[in-house]
């Protein structure tokens, strides 16, 4: 049966994992956007592919990413604080205050990170496969 600190264990690593793959995923929906709208080539004039249709998986990716180093930056700023406080009052120990606007911050990017990222792969995919059906007729 897992213990508390076996399931705060497993919670780390799988939000660093999480965010590994939405990292590589922002960027990857980024990179092919990016490549579509450059290229001349004739997946981007055949699919009819424009800016429009490429704008909006790009901004959320883009959020993805801004959330993800949102989240990094919350969490240094409050661990940081936290540390001065352990040193300041001589302590070993000490609580997150899950009230707190930094705490708050790092969850809430978190979660941004993660839905606008899935989101934007999401829409990009459906792009591609509205695209391919007219495409096809």
């Amino acid at each position: 049966m897992p213990n508390k600190n076996y399931l705060i264990d497993q919670l780390d690593f799988l939000s660093g994992a999480l965010s590994d793959r939405i990292r590589s995923i922002a960027f990857g929906v980024l990179a092919l956007c990016w490549g579509l709208l450059a290229s001349t080539t004739t997946v981007r004039t055949g699919f009819d592919l424009g800016l429009s249709d490429l704008l909006m998986p790009m901004l959320l990716s883009l959020l993805a990413l801004v959330a993800d180093f949102g989240q990094y930056l919350a969490g240094y700023v409050l661990n940081s604080r936290l540390l001065q406080e352990l040193e300041t009052r001589n302590l070993t120990e000490i609580n997150y205050v899950k009230s707190h606007p930094l705490y708050r911050l790092r969850l809430v990017s978190f979660y941004a990170k993660l839905t606008s990222g899935t989101a934007g792969a999401i829409w990009l995919i459906v792009i591609f496969t509205i695209k391919a059906m007219k495409f096809t007729l």
